[in-house]
């Protein structure tokens, strides 16, 4: 079971060969767990929900509530030595980043 985070130019289910990049998957460890309270604040602000089952698209404005998301986890965070989530955390904000540029997504595709 695992959430696979995504670059794509528009939203679509990713197939073989498709026009996206794999940024990273979400399993259920402790990062997804650790980010589960920032994704409940995030769903009740763009109304979509990151979760290991369902689907959820960020692009345009969105973007930016979803690096504030990640920065509010990078905080929390910064009190403690967890330098996996640290590793994941850059992966994601870079991915944002890049998104935000070229006027792509971030989408999270759940099993």
């Amino acid at each position: 079971m695992a959430l696979d985070v995504l670059i794509q130019p528009q939203v679509e289910i990713p197939r073989r060969g498709g026009d996206y990049e794999l940024i990273l998957q979400l399993e259920d460890d402790g990062f997804t767990h650790f980010l589960a309270p920032f994704f409940e604040q995030l769903a009740r602000t763009s109304g979509q929900r990151i979760d290991l089952y369902g689907d959820a698209a960020f692009g345009g404005i969105l973007l930016e509530d979803l690096k504030q998301t990640f920065a509010a986890a990078r905080r929390t965070l910064e009190e403690k030595p967890q330098h996996e989530m640290k590793e994941k955390l850059d992966k994601m904000e870079a991915a944002i980043d890049r998104a935000k540029a070229t006027g792509s997504y971030i989408t999270f595709w759940g099993d």
